[in-house]
């Protein structure tokens, strides 16, 4: 159970790391 909570917060780290990534690139 634990491992899920971890691997999901693992996952929207993730996802929101890229999406400002992508975003950063977008803008400039």
């Amino acid at each position: 159970m634990k491992q899920i909570i971890i691997l999901g917060i693992t996952m929207m780290i993730s996802i929101g790391f890229w999406m400002g990534l992508f975003s950063r690139e977008a803008y400039s």
